[in-house]
């Protein structure tokens, strides 16, 4: 169910938004091992920008029915928008407007999943908090979090 859930966003992200060419990933940390300098944070290069999905949490409750074995799961989406930001934004700078660009951007991967049903949730997404930050080198993560619902029986799995 979670790998259908990430393939779904992935797919949708990936297939909307031209200027990303493609370069959405699961995130398995790539973003911090970019700044370790240790022989075991070897990454592919990065193509900027970039989207990074994570499924890191699902909470289960035990609905009932026979054995208890139906759950509901409340689960947290967390995409990342990275983007270097080798442009000069200061007011002067005639750049400027870059620093809107990106956030016009981010508004555009978080449109296309506010309120976006994947086929394998109960519930549509919906957009529980925003996180913006800045990594060394100049990349800025713009970091979206929500949240959904998906319903699984679990005597389906018995061996």
């Amino acid at each position: 169910m979670m790998e259908t859930l990430f393939n779904d966003i992935q797919k949708r992200i990936a297939g909307k938004i031209e200027w990303l060419r493609g370069q959405v990933d699961e995130d398995y940390g790539q973003l911090d091992m970019l700044y370790q300098q240790d022989e075991d944070s070897e990454t592919y290069p990065m193509v900027y920008p970039m989207v990074l999905v994570d499924i890191p949490e699902v909470k289960w409750q035990t609905l009932g029915g026979v054995g208890g074995a139906m759950q509901k799961g409340t689960v947290s989406l967390i995409v990342k928008l990275a983007i270097d930001c080798y442009d000069d934004t200061h007011y002067t700078s005639g750049t400027a407007e870059k620093a809107a660009e990106r956030m016009k951007q981010m508004k555009q991967v978080h449109a296309l999943l506010q309120m976006y049903k994947p086929e394998c949730c109960h519930t549509p997404l919906q957009r529980k908090s925003s996180r913006f930050y800045t990594m060394p080198r100049g990349i800025k993560v713009y970091e979206l979090h929500y949240e959904t619902t998906v319903w699984e029986n679990g005597s389906l799995s018995k061996e």
